[in-house]
């Protein structure tokens, strides 16, 4: 989980855990990486919150850092476009995370056009959007119960 509003994220965090998806902590090391790139403030164990100081940089950032590694296998992203170091580009940077193979759903909102156009830009690229992140946890229950199903999810998923 990638976040620039602790509330919201732990909101998420509430509702995947209602849906029993784990929200896994990150491992030190890995921790240790992203707290040597990050402005001190923000938070690394998971939901990794990157506060009110985020810009599009730290996004990519923790996504090419955390989405490689076997600590995460889909992620929820929410991203409040008011945010003074977020553009456009964030919605480009969470397009080009999905050549990891894991699931992103996204949660955004706001009325104005510069969110619909992230949130379009986001949605032509295959990426769901959603407007409040029970909704997001919500999804991503529905991708774990249908890998089950098929046979390819992980065992720990519901261990």
């Amino acid at each position: 989980m990638l976040t620039d509003s602790g509330g919201m994220g732990i909101q998420a965090v509430d509702a995947l855990d209602m849906r029993g998806l784990q929200v896994p902590e990150l491992s030190e090391s890995l921790q240790e990486i992203l707290r040597k790139q990050l402005p001190p403030l923000a938070v690394t164990r998971n939901p990794i919150d990157l506060t009110g100081s985020a810009t599009d940089a730290m996004y990519k950032f923790v996504l090419d850092t955390v989405l490689p590694t076997s600590y995460v296998d889909m992620a929820l992203i929410i991203a409040l476009m008011q945010i003074p170091g977020l553009s456009i580009n964030l919605g480009n940077y969470i397009v080009e995370a999905r050549r990891f193979g894991k699931p992103i759903v996204v949660v955004s909102f706001g009325g104005n056009e510069y969110v619909a156009k992230f949130e379009s830009n986001l949605e032509e690229n295959g990426i769901p959007v959603y407007h409040a992140p029970h909704r997001a946890a919500k999804a991503l229950w529905a991708l774990y119960e249908y890998a089950k199903i098929k046979g390819a999810a992980k065992e720990w998923w519901w261990a």
